[in-house]
């Protein structure tokens, strides 16, 4: 642990470019959104207004604190370091700190603004991803909070969904499995001495449809009650979102076997997420 203290300390103070580049890039969020928010406390609910501030400006304090004390990790898979915090991984941190005012709006009853923000985290999953690729832009923290983003942004919303009992519990339960299990698979494959690459698959890519599929359908019918399903449809989609989770975690299993088991330190494994 001191050694990992030691050296993020030294990048952290090596690295004066990269240091203000973050600062900025959070500095720069935090003003929009007081500014975002401020219009919302003045001319739409004062309440909204306050908690969103109330959340909000501390997490993206505390997300700044934790980049800050990690950019060993803003490097690609040789090592090299990034000189500034680039498009991928503000986009990133766009999707994860989305998730607080998201879970705000949820709770708060503003369903159409908080299923906006969940769009917004969808869009920028997409956007991310084709950036890092297409411009080589692609880090080492980048693939670490990729999946981070979805997970919060995705549990969140179907947490919400659970609380409004449009959600059964049984699947609430299989989906924190699916992401307990690939944390838990990333940490024994370490112990095993492997480095994972991650890379989503066709699989994961699919899930992810039917999981945001999954979310506007259900939040869309608390919004619209004229829009309802009938209970056909609605176990149907309940039963696709339960063999889709399954699927992944079938999938994660195997795939981290092979990566074990493969004589390779480095191991390309499914994202999944």
């Amino acid at each position: 642990m001191s050694k990992l203290l030691k050296k993020s300390w030294e990048v952290f103070k090596d690295s004066p470019v990269l240091r203000i580049s973050v600062i900025k890039m959070m500095f720069v969020s935090t003003v929009i959104l007081i500014v975002i928010y401020s219009s919302v406390l003045l001319w739409i609910d004062m309440a909204l207004g306050k908690a969103l501030l109330m959340w909000t400006i501390p997490a993206i304090i505390l997300y700044t604190l934790i980049i800050l004390s990690n950019l060993r990790f803003l490097c690609d898979d040789s090592g090299k370091m990034k000189r500034h915090f680039q498009a991928p991984n503000i986009l990133t941190s766009i999707r994860i700190i989305s998730v607080v005012p998201m879970i705000v709006l949820f709770f708060r009853g503003y369903l159409y603004g908080a299923l906006a923000v969940y769009f917004l985290t969808v869009i920028t999953d997409v956007a991310d991803g084709y950036i890092a690729r297409k411009f080589s832009q692609t880090t080492k923290m980048g693939l670490m909070l990729d999946p981070v983003g979805d997970i919060l942004s995705t549990e969140s919303a179907f947490f919400f969904l659970w609380m409004r009992a449009d959600f059964p519990l049984w699947l609430l339960v299989l989906l924190t499995v699916r992401y307990f299990q690939f944390f838990a698979g990333l940490a024994l494959l370490y112990f095993f001495d492997k480095r994972p690459i991650l890379r989503a698959t066709i699989i994961g890519k699919v899930v992810g449809i039917i999981q945001f599929l999954g979310v506007v359908i259900l939040v869309y019918q608390k919004i619209v009650p004229e829009f309802v399903l009938g209970n056909i449809l609605n176990n149907s989609l309940l039963l696709t979102l339960a063999l889709s989770f399954i699927a992944v975690i079938v999938s994660q299993t195997l795939i981290g076997i092979s990566a074990i088991r493969s004589k390779r330190e480095n191991s390309v494994i499914s994202g999944g997420y």
